[in-house]
């Protein structure tokens, strides 16, 4: 219990299960049966787009999902992969390996891809877009604001997830739930 005791709040109180998500647990099931589908072959759409402000759980729900359908998560965030050559090297390069550990299958997530700017970043929108068209696992993207017109291209080809601000009244039930789960409520 010590252990625990030390882990900042954050953590130690953090969902472990999809529905435990305060206020999207609809987008993350809905993220959920979009990853059942394509590693089935009947997704209709190449990859994931999550979108919405931040702290609303799209990260958690990658999370989650990979988590309960015993994947192995690689998981970039855009501003540490931002140029042509450091997405091919990293993310295209996970995209033709086997998963790991015995794991059923693999989950590729980029977050943060609005990190990715113009000029300074070239190919590097492009390089995703390429990795999205032929990844032969499920590829989950996550941005702020979908409606740039620089995500045009990549909005066509991903099922569209969106993540909402989270209300008072979900996150008063999911206080309360913590409170009463250490019987102090």
């Amino acid at each position: 219990m010590g252990v625990l005791l030390s882990l900042p709040w954050t953590e130690r109180f953090k969902p472990k299960t999809l529905p435990e998500i305060a206020g999207n647990y609809s987008a993350a099931e809905h993220l959920l049966r979009w990853v059942q589908a394509r590693l089935q072959g009947r997704a209709p759409k190449r990859a994931a787009l999550l979108h919405g402000p931040p702290g609303t759980g799209k990260t958690l729900a990658v999370e989650l999902v990979a988590s309960s359908l015993d994947l192995e998560l690689l998981e970039m965030n855009a501003s540490d992969f931002r140029t042509e050559q450091l997405v091919g090297r990293i993310a295209g390069g996970a995209a033709l390996q086997a998963p790991l550990f015995g794991r059923k299958g693999k989950l590729i997530f980029l977050d943060e891809v609005d990190g990715i700017s113009g000029r300074e970043d070239r190919g590097g929108l492009s390089k995703i877009l390429e990795l999205v068209r032929g990844s032969p696992y499920p590829i989950v993207l996550a941005v702020n604001d979908p409606w740039d017109p620089r995500y045009r291209t990549l909005r066509d080809l991903c099922e569209m997830i969106q993540f909402r601000r989270v209300g008072s009244p979900s996150i008063g039930a999911r206080i309360r739930k913590i409170a009463r789960d250490l019987g102090i409520a």
